[in-house]
């Protein structure tokens, strides 16, 4: 149960840690749009793809868990 926790808190982690990357990616390639003629608005759509897998892995490991405590509740005697 430790172990699974201990992997389910690291999934979390580093699911944020790619939304918050992923998020700076995109502001930056807005930011420097005027700078690089626009070429750097690739960066932006990278980051804005970063930045929702990582919140599609957070949300889904937050479900994951809220399944297996509710599984727990509905398995005790």
């Amino acid at each position: 149960m430790a172990q699974v926790s201990k992997k389910t808190k690291i999934a979390g982690i580093t699911g944020g840690a790619s939304t918050a990357a992923g998020g700076v990616a995109a502001a930056a390639g807005v930011i420097l749009a005027p700078f690089t003629g626009g070429a750097s608005l690739a960066l932006t759509v990278v980051g804005a793809g970063v930045a929702a897998a990582g919140g599609v892995t957070s949300a889904a490991i937050a479900n994951k868990a809220n399944l297996n405590q509710d599984k727990k509740k509905i398995d005790k005697p």
